[in-house]
């Protein structure tokens, strides 16, 4: 079960801190061992103006736009994760 931000353990300012410009939500407030390279979401699916790298599909569906800068794989979730399919995690190995 995902944690509430007000259920988070975690002061505000350090959700802060953890949470990588281009997220959806707060980094860490999913299911405890969670990254986004895991998520549904991660994906490079994006246009080539931006730089190589994954970014959240999920921040593009709540703002209609990439972010510029690619997620790091392994940013804690955020609370929107989805866990990846077995053939999407295999699609982007290649």
């Amino acid at each position: 079960m995902p944690i509430k931000p007000d259920d988070n353990p975690l002061p505000i300012d350090e959700l802060q801190r953890r949470t990588v410009p281009g997220m959806a939500y707060f980094a860490g407030t999913s299911v405890r061992r969670t990254f986004c390279d895991n998520c549904a979401f991660f994906t490079f699916e994006h246009t080539r103006t931006h730089r190589a790298g994954a970014r959240c599909a999920k921040y593009f569906e709540l703002t209609g736009r990439w972010h510029a800068a690619p997620l790091p794989p392994t940013t804690p979730a955020c609370k929107y994760f989805k866990p990846a399919s077995k053939s999407k995690k295999k699609n982007d190995e290649r």
